[in-house]
């Protein structure tokens, strides 16, 4: 062993020349002991000879293993990384704009995160590790310092070295390998804070299963007992008339839903149908085209006004403003000759001397509404899908259908009906049974029913209660009668004084026709409007009505099931940005890269010679210089000025300098 020769730079001095022949005397001692230490030792172990003799094979001249498993270890590590990216995306997609689950309290969904993104450092870290140290064995096949491997053996064991190694890199020295191994290294610890940044928290809806919204429906309209007087109106229809007639009904969620605690529902529908029910629809129609003018007898000063539609009706309206100081502007009567409830007309003009007459009629008809709805932040939103007109039943009935069609003045038989949502088909049955109603089904067939003792092509079905939509004569008699007494042959006039300034007072009439007259200011679309709003609180009157029957028919009250729909909680969901998965999946996929590179490159090595990481490796190598520092400061400054490379012709795992 020789040890580490400094040439001496010589001194006169006395005290110079004792020192260092103390230390050069100290030095041979040393030397002398850790020989004679190693003499001793060889002396206990057995020679090349006596192992041979033995049967001993030495390590060097064992025959190596094939290489098939050279990076199992490594390719096991990046399957483990992979499988753990996939669990990542399988639970955040199973997450994604859900509610926080349920899990205990110490687990939540970052801590899964952060366990994931261990589990792909560690596997990365692994290859990386193996990947870089064996970059190091190879860089020393030729002749290199000894820095050099120092810090390919500091990059290979974490993240501060990969950056001193790529910052050290120049293009004449640069390792591709090594660096790039370096630069997923560095990917590999910033994993976990871009992880962190897959996953951010909002507001958003969870479903209350221990709640149930509902919207009111209903399939049939009778306010009244058959006891009662057929004219009488309640008082909540004949408050909803005049309110709709008067404004537009705004809100009306107080009235028609109930349950939504949270402010925010959602109701079932098939096709945007969430339910149907019955309901009152207007129709409005302008008829000022069919406004026609006849000269009357006294051309000096009134003029007929005709009207050609339903019964000719002729009005008179002043040529000249001299002759009387009042006269009409608007005037409105009724159409008794539609199936509608009511058909009103209106004939008017904007003030008194106007001669630009316009007309318009609109009706009132009850309908099968069907709707799509939702509550949202306290407010009822419905959405009319489409309407559909109950049908007018035939004038003539024999004996024993005569109290059915005393009773309902509108019955109409669906073929299917919506059931929260779900439509299912209506399929009557010839025999009654609970939960059945009863209708008269009409056919031109001579025989369709004539056993039944009724007139003939005319016999009795039973429907489920859902599907038959009925308004008795009493609703039909009750809505007619009111209306009629507001607007039946009534107008608003104006007075004007005769002269050169005209002056004129205010409109004179009934208050809700002056209300639809807006002093002067009456169009078919306020009136259209107007129309709509009276038909919604009619509506809505019907709809949260309770409904009675006649006792003959063994029903007293008749009940229908609400539309129930699902209330939804303000909670916190997990939003996922998944642009941020890119980042893991860029790394394991470099790793990949990296991987198959080293295999390639080491592809002619034998499994034993692959050291890797092996610090076994270094403790038996020999370092042949003649130079042998002790002192960490002196090693560094050998291994930057020695270049050495491993001796690929001895058995002897050794460095050689040069």
């Amino acid at each position: 062993m020789t040890g580490l020769h400094r040439r001496s730079t010589g001194s006169t001095s006395l005290w110079g020349r004792n020192a260092r022949t103390s230390l050069g005397d100290l030095r041979d001692n040393e030397q002398k002991h850790s020989d004679e230490a190693v003499d001793k030792s060889q002396q206990l172990l057995p020679s090349r000879q006596d192992q041979k003799e033995a049967g001993y094979k030495p390590y060097l001249d064992r025959p190596q293993r094939a290489g098939s498993n050279k990076w199992a270890a490594e390719t096991i590590a990046l399957i483990m990384s992979m499988l753990a990216l996939g669990g990542l995306v399988s639970i955040l997609l199973t997450h994604q704009t859900k509610p926080l689950p349920n899990w205990p309290r110490l687990v939540t969904i970052n801590a899964i995160i952060s366990l994931f993104s261990l589990i792909m450092r560690a596997a990365v870290g692994v290859i990386l590790a193996e990947g870089i140290s064996q970059c190091k064995w190879n860089w020393a096949r030729k002749a290199k310092k000894l820095d050099h491997m120092e810090r390919l053996d500091s990059a290979s064991r974490g993240s501060w070295g990969c950056i001193v190694l790529l910052y050290y890199s120049r293009p004449n020295r640069l390792y591709f390998l090594a660096a790039l191994g370096s630069f997923i290294m560095i990917m590999a610890s910033l994993t976990g804070f871009f992880l962190q940044q897959l996953v951010h928290f909002g507001d958003c809806l969870a479903k209350d299963a221990a709640a149930s919204a509902s919207i009111s429906r209903t399939n049939a309209y009778n306010p009244s007992p058959y006891s009662s007087k057929p004219l009488d109106i309640s008082n909540s229809l004949m408050a909803a008339i005049i309110i709709g007639l008067l404004q537009s009904p705004g809100d009306q969620t107080t009235v028609l839903a109930t349950g939504c605690t949270s402010g925010n529902c959602t109701f079932a529908d098939d096709d945007s149908a969430a339910f149907s029910t019955l309901a009152v629809t207007h129709l409005c129609h302008d008829l000022t085209s069919q406004i026609r003018v006849l000269p009357g007898n006294d051309s000096y000063s009134l003029t007929f006004l005709t009207l050609d539609y339903g019964v000719v009706t002729s009005y008179i309206w002043p040529k000249t403003t001299t002759e009387s100081p009042s006269y009409a502007t608007v005037w409105s009567w009724c159409d008794y000759s539609t199936p509608a409830v009511i058909t009103l007309i209106f004939v008017f003009r904007d003030s008194s001397v106007s001669s630009d007459w316009k007309a318009m009629n609109c009706s009132i008809s009850p309908a099968i509404n069907t709707y799509k709805a939702s509550i949202t932040n306290n407010v009822l939103e419905e959405t009319l899908v489409n309407t559909t007109p109950l049908d007018w039943p035939i004038e003539w009935f024999d004996d024993d259908s005569r109290d059915w069609y005393t009773q309902w003045r509108y019955a109409t038989a669906t073929k299917n009906t919506l059931r929260n949502g779900l439509r299912v088909p209506c399929e009557g049955s010839s025999s009654t049974a609970a939960g059945l109603t009863p209708f008269l089904i009409t056919s031109g067939d001579p025989d369709f029913a004539s056993n039944l003792g009724l007139s003939t092509g005319s016999k009795w079905w039973y429907y489920p209660e859902d599907c038959v939509w009925r308004m008795s004569s009493y609703a039909f008699w009750g809505m007619r009668g009111a209306l009629v007494a507001m607007f039946e042959d009534r107008n608003i006039t104006q007075i004007v004084v005769p002269g050169a300034d005209q002056q004129r007072y205010p409109f004179q009439g009934p208050a809700l026709l002056k209300s639809l007259y807006e002093d002067g200011n009456m169009t078919f679309h306020s009136v259209d409007q107007r129309m709509k709003g009276l038909a919604t609180s009619i509506s809505t009157v019907i709809r949260t009505s309770d409904q009675h029957t006649d006792t003959r028919w063994n029903i007293t009250r008749l009940t229908f099931a609400p539309a129930t729909g699902i209330v939804w909680n303000t909670t916190t969901c997990v939003y996922i940005r998944w642009a941020w998965i890119a980042f893991p999946a860029v790394m394991i996929s470099l790793t990949g890269i990296f991987l198959i590179l080293v295999a390639l490159e080491n592809r002619g090595v034998e499994s034993d010679r692959l050291w890797k990481s092996s610090f076994l490796a270094v403790l038996f190598c020999e370092l042949e210089t003649h130079e042998r520092p002790v002192g960490k400061r002196e090693m560094h400054e050998v291994a930057k000025s020695t270049s050495v490379s491993l001796d690929g012709n001895s058995k002897a795992l050794r460095l050689v300098v040069g």
